[in-house]
């Protein structure tokens, strides 16, 4: 006999949202850093949209539109802290594609994007809170935020042996390790000084470190390494807080902040080995060719590219070893496009490819799959380069789970084609990462 009495009431205690500190019988309301900031001075910079990026430096101009500069972004507390700006137009980072972008092209023009207040009012560092969420796609040293005059600065740079990346906080003189993380897309991190020590969280994991000098911070610099060039910083939001919040007040923001991220699959990860094309060098946004990948966008994904890096044994910036220990449970991949330094040294390409497939050789053998790239056309080295592409054509079948030939593209066949390749003949513009994006992309989705 059927059920004939109607439910009428079958889902009283909806989830208002998966991150969320309120699910089933809680509130209603989700935690924003408004709750916070009803109490706490501080400065809240969203940029999840374009609403409080404005064109002039002076917050006139209206919203900035796609792919335009940012000449301010308004903060958003409502209760003390002050917008950041740039007056200075060709240094203004750009709003693209739902980020905030701050980078160093090298194709067009010389761009080191950053923003800066230097007045933002008092932010005690002795007991100041906050998070942000950033995606690093390439990176070497580049800091994500600068407080004070040098009091504060979270960094996520490349450690010594290049072998993993790392939050160091810069406390006037000398840098400090904290947490160790390895990711290419969105990472969150929350920390709290309480005056006696400085608790970071970073994707989930806390890390404790020394607290901070008792002196007020009077600036904010985002992504501006003192004078030098940073590579991709794309950013979402940043939240400061001009007190110690306590414990339970950060668990909320970190909640939060992941929730607008979207948290990763440890069990499933990408890892990208490479060079200056991985950090997106030549891009005129600060995007590399990783970027445009979108499937497995639940996986956590790792990037280790460097400017000048090898694959070479005793020259390689990660090793097997370090690939394999970023494998996860359910599914590791590797996607391995460099060689382009290679080719300027000594050795032949047959010593190359040998050196090749026994780095990848190893890796499948630890249980990942690898994508491996042909090298792409360039301004110097091609009967090498040529005699090195054949070699992977003609063995790679062995040590490799796909192939993805970028040397016979016919957007990366040429590199006098401006219209892909920058006047390097060497680094890719936008177009050019995106083509190899999709290639790699199509090679992914073929990845039993």
């Amino acid at each position: 006999m059927p059920l004939e009495r109607v439910i009428y009431h079958p889902l009283q205690n909806a989830m208002t949202g998966v991150f969320s500190p309120s699910v089933g019988g809680g509130s209603a309301v989700p935690y924003t850093p408004a709750d916070t900031f009803a109490t706490v001075a501080g400065t809240w910079l969203y940029g999840w949209d374009n609403t409080d990026l404005k064109v002039n430096s002076d917050g006139t101009g209206g919203s900035v539109a796609e792919g335009g500069t940012i000449g301010q972004w308004n903060n958003r507390s409502g209760n003390g802290g002050n917008n950041v700006s740039q007056v200075t137009a060709n240094i203004r980072p750009v709003w693209k594609e739902g980020s905030v972008r701050f980078f160093f092209a090298t194709n067009t023009t010389t761009r080191q994007a950053y923003l800066r207040n230097l007045a933002i009012g008092a932010v005690p560092s002795a007991n100041c809170s906050g998070g942000f969420v950033v995606n690093l796609p390439g990176i070497s040293n580049t800091p994500i935020i600068d407080l004070g005059v040098s009091d504060l600065a979270a960094v996520g740079g490349m450690a010594a042996g290049m072998n993993y990346r790392e939050i160091r906080q810069f406390n006037n003189s000398t840098y400090t390790p904290t947490g160790k993380f390895h990711t290419a897309r969105k990472l969150v991190v929350t920390w709290r000084s309480n005056g006696t020590n400085i608790i970071w969280n970073v994707n989930g994991s806390d890390y404790t470190g020394t607290a901070l000098a008792a002196v007020d911070m009077t600036r904010l610099n985002i992504a501006s390494f003192n004078g030098g060039a940073p590579h991709p910083v794309n950013a979402n939001e940043y939240v400061i807080f001009n007190t110690d919040v306590g414990a339970t007040e950060i668990a909320k923001l970190q909640t939060y902040l992941r929730g607008k991220a979207g948290l990763d699959d440890p069990t499933r990860t990408v890892v990208v080995y490479g060079d200056s094309m991985g950090m997106g060098c030549g891009s005129e946004y600060g995007k590399p060719f990783h970027d445009y990948i979108t499937n497995r966008q639940g996986s956590r994904w790792y990037a280790y590219c460097l400017d000048g890096g090898f694959y070479f044994t005793g020259l390689a910036h990660v090793t097997p070893a370090q690939v394999l220990a970023m494998k996860g449970s359910n599914e590791g991949v590797l996607i391995m496009w460099c060689g382009t330094n290679d080719m300027g040294l000594g050795t032949t390409a047959a010593q190359d490819e040998t050196a090749m497939a026994t780095f990848c050789s190893t890796v499948r053998a630890g249980g990942m799959k690898v994508v491996l790239c042909t090298l792409q056309s360039s301004a110097a080295n091609g009967v090498k380069r040529d005699a090195f592409n054949a070699l992977l054509v003609a063995n790679s079948g062995s040590y490799c789970d796909a192939l993805v030939r970028l040397d016979t593209a016919p957007e990366l066949d040429d590199y006098t084609d401006t219209t892909y390749f920058t006047s390097d003949g060497v680094h890719l513009k936008d177009a050019g990462h995106a083509a190899v994006g999709a290639l790699i992309q199509t090679a992914m989705a073929g990845l039993a």
